[in-house]
Parts: C-alpha cells; structure tokens; sequence
C-alpha cells in the first residue's frame, strides 16, 4: 500500500508509473550486472556455494529408501 504512495513519475505518453520499489529492483540489477562484468567468477562461485548447501539441506530431510521400506 505505501507502494502506491511512493510514485517517482509517469512515463510520458504511457499508463506505466515508475514506484520507488521499481526503482530499487533496477538498481540492484544495475550493480549486479556491474558486479558480474567485473569478477564474474565471484558470481559463479556464490552460485556453487549455494547450489552445494541446497543439496546438502535437501539431503538431511530425504530418507533412504531402505528406511522407508522398514517404516511400512
């Protein structure tokens, strides 16, 4: 709701409003593609890192299937 109070402008000819959440997900595009150009092994390591504790937080709640048939 304060979304709607917090808009920057209108572009011209346009319906489109530009808000200030708007405006900030542009900006954290902005300096991610900067960052990216910059060291994107950086990007690409975080990328690793994050994919390596998904697996391993997606490991700790599946059971073997050798429990489940004992479970049954």
């Amino acid at each position: 709701m304060l979304n709607q109070f917090l808009v920057l402008g209108q572009v011209p000819g346009t319906n489109f409003q530009v808000t200030f959440n708007d405006f900030v997900a542009i900006l954290c595009c902005l300096a991610l593609t900067y960052i990216w150009h910059r060291n994107p092994r950086l990007i690409r390591f975080t990328l690793i890192k994050l994919e390596f504790w998904l697996a391993i937080f997606s490991l700790r709640f599946k059971q073997p299937a050798i429990l489940i048939w004992r479970i049954s």
